[in-house]
């Protein structure tokens, strides 16, 4: 929602732009709560808080704390052994105390968990529409104009880009996780680790689809078998690319 449409690696623009303009054009007064500052891997944590200092947006505090712990996710985490939502994990992985570098699915995409993971700022929506490609959505009447307006604007068509990996998985078989996946798991969870700067966690997302574990029965089965089997790397949504005792 932050992206001026000219940043490099955008893919997923779309969705965000059109709810955004569509907030601002109910009348009704919103603001945009930012969290996880470049956990998606597309904007970076700074370029996503200069955006935020630039929009004049204020840091949320509450009676205890201005940041997520783990008081906040703890009655949820247990989601994520069967949601495979990365950047939402993320977060609440970094609640839980968690810091340094992720490698995350699309390949070559490293997040960082830091301190300013956990902060939360508002925003108010006008600001933000009117510094993005939401303000030239506001006039749109169908989903094929509003993608056009966003293809000039990034030259990525994000449509495009999801029926095409929506053919790709169609064609994929879906692989189970089983105990003689362990080995393979270590390998990924070692190039990860040594790959240029090196990984500190690979994301379960990334795993799963390293693995081809690509349906929720699969993600689910990963998980349980992490779970039991490397209890000392994994945690829900995170795999530590060397094992506890070691990192």
């Amino acid at each position: 929602m932050l992206a001026n449409g000219a940043d490099a690696g955008l893919t997923n623009l779309l969705a965000d732009q059109l709810a955004l303009t569509a907030c601002v054009a109910s009348g009704i007064p919103t603001r945009l709560i930012v969290a996880a500052p470049g956990i998606d891997g597309e904007l970076s944590e700074a370029v996503v808080i200069d955006r935020l200092t630039q929009l004049n947006a204020k840091r949320l505090c509450n009676m205890e704390s201005s940041d997520f712990t783990f008081n906040d996710v703890a009655s949820i985490e247990g989601v994520f052994s069967w949601h495979p939502s990365e950047a939402s994990g993320l977060l609440a992985a970094a609640a839980r105390g968690h810091r340094g570098t992720v490698a995350t699915r699309a390949a070559c995409r490293h997040v960082q968990l830091s301190a300013s993971t956990t902060a939360l700022y508002s925003v108010l929506a006008s600001a933000a529409e009117a510094a993005t490609p939401a303000a030239a959505l506001r006039d749109t009447c169908s989903l094929e104009h509003a993608e056009k307006i966003i293809y000039d604007a990034t030259g990525v068509s994000e449509l495009s880009c999801e029926f095409a990996k929506a053919k790709r998985l169609a064609r994929q078989p879906t692989h189970m996780p089983h105990p003689a996946d362990l080995a393979t798991v270590d390998q990924h969870a070692t190039a990860a680790q040594a790959a240029g700067a090196g990984a500190d966690y690979i994301s379960i997302r990334r795993l799963a689809e390293l693995l081809g574990a690509t349906t929720l029965p699969a993600f689910v089965a990963l998980c349980a078998l992490l779970s039991a089997e490397r209890p000392d790397q994994y945690e829900p949504s995170i795999y530590r690319t060397l094992p506890a005792a070691f990192s």
